[in-house]
């Protein structure tokens, strides 16, 4: 089996053929072959969420046959694992054998599954954008092994059993069923008691000092473990608007990691309150580009799949990004509807593929300018680390006041008498910490301009 694949061979890819290349190189027969999704008979309630599907390999050995299916997913309210796990048991019931691969956000990542039978079902996730070393390993393990299909199956099953266990572990939620899981994720975080504010110190000097060691590592994995709780309350505020809460805790995990390294324990507060506004952007975020497609009737999908494949056959045909105008002579849809239909369409990661291999530039940026809403969002992101900043100068006691009385990072503006009350002072007292901390953070203002 070749496994001569780099990390360069996941950040490039951005077509369906370009992961069936992938496999071709670990020793499968290139097939790269889309397939009609109603030929694979599948209830409505999976095909429904299916924008494409491709065959992208397989492997043949006596009577025994493996096939690598690929998806493009729309956006719904069944998470992806989910769903990916319904569609590994209903295939487990034809002869053949799958790798079963699947994508919601235009191959920014891809979400793999592998079965023995319909009860054993792994899946796991592999960051396209960024892979680690160890997603790269995943990937080079579904290659063919040993002698026989039976031996690769064996070994691939193996594998995914571990990736999934490892993502578990590291508080990247895999799906399996999904009150099973929900219930076993729950009862696991539950065994990690709440940390003192003295032992988050502790962790994040250990950080600090031996950076890039095991040492730091184990402390960075102690501090996301100990606050997973956290990421589940916020999570569940957020249920009904159109991801289950496995996927909102996934995404609110992503929140407590960027927290845990951008956090300034030197200013004196406790990381949850810090964390607390991460978790809630990076849930919201999903939220906005996942699933905000979710009501759209299928016409609509059924144009913006016209429209990305008009866009390609006129890109070939002109050597350039086509004009709206011409794509709307081509596809007999009038220009402001493809204005609409671009619109619709971001987010989503259905039109992020480019139009040229040798371009970065997606076919959603050579359309139409990109909305500002993710930019805004990283401006607020910047601000709070500029606030955490300007916090650092002042004392603890007055950061713990301002925070508490401007409601920053997630909390709620209390009162003077509340503040009075959460930290044992009088309401006068608060008052006179509160202006003399705004006095400070005016005075350093005034000396940078």
């Amino acid at each position: 089996m070749a496994t001569q694949l780099e990390v360069q061979d996941l950040q490039s890819i951005k077509t369906a053929s370009e992961v069936a290349h992938l496999f071709g190189s670990l020793g499968y027969a290139l097939v790269a072959q889309p397939v009609e999704v109603a030929g694979l008979e599948l209830p409505a309630q999976l095909s429904d969420r299916l924008q494409s599907a491709y065959v992208l390999a397989e492997y043949h050995q006596g009577y025994s046959r493996q096939l690598v299916l690929l998806f493009e997913v729309n956006p719904g309210s069944m998470g992806l694992g989910v769903l990916m796990h319904k569609l590994a048991r209903r295939l487990a019931q034809r002869p053949e054998s799958y790798v079963l691969l699947a994508t919601v956000d235009g191959y920014r990542s891809l979400h793999i599954t592998n079965s023995v039978g319909a009860k054993s079902v792994y899946s796991f996730k592999i960051n396209c954008q960024d892979p680690s070393y160890q997603e790269l390993n995943w990937i080079r393990n579904l290659g063919l092994w040993g002698e026989s299909l039976q031996d690769s199956q064996k070994h691939q099953h193996q594998m995914a059993k571990y990736a999934a266990n490892q993502q578990k572990e590291a508080g990247q939620v895999v799906h399996q069923d999904l009150q099973d899981s929900l219930g076993s994720y729950l009862r696991e975080i539950g065994r990690y008691p709440l940390l003192t504010q003295a032992e988050e110190v502790t962790l994040f000097r250990q950080m600090s000092v031996f950076a890039g060691s095991y040492q730091a590592v184990q402390a960075q994995k102690t501090l996301l473990t100990h606050n997973l709780r956290l990421v589940v309350s916020i999570a569940k505020r957020y249920q009904g608007q159109g991801l289950d809460l496995l996927d909102l805790i996934q995404e609110g995990n992503l929140g407590l990691m960027r927290a845990i390294e951008k956090f300034d324990y030197a200013i004196g507060t406790r990381l949850s309150t810090y964390a607390t506004w991460w978790i809630r952007q990076t849930i919201k975020r999903a939220l906005d580009n996942q699933s905000r497609l979710i009501r759209l009737p299928n016409h609509v999908w059924e144009k913006i799949r016209l429209l990305k494949k008009v866009a390609h056959q006129l890109s070939q045909e002109l050597g350039r990004t086509p004009a709206i105008e011409e794509m709307a002579l081509a596809s007999n849809l009038a220009p402001d509807e493809i204005r609409q239909l671009l619109d619709w369409s971001r987010g989503t990661g259905f039109l992020d593929a480019p139009l040229f291999s040798h371009e970065e530039v997606s076919l959603l940026d050579s359309l139409q300018d990109q909305s500002v809403a993710p930019a805004k969002i990283w401006e607020e992101m910047d601000l709070q680390s500029r606030i955490q900043k300007a916090l650092s100068l002042l004392k603890p006691k007055e950061q713990q006041v301002l925070i508490l009385r401007f409601g920053l990072w997630g909390n709620e503006p209390h009162s003077l008498a509340e503040i009075g009350r959460l930290l044992g002072l009088s309401r006068e007292r608060v008052r006179q910490i509160e202006k003399k901390g705004l006095l400070k953070l005016r005075s350093n203002l005034c000396k940078k301009v």
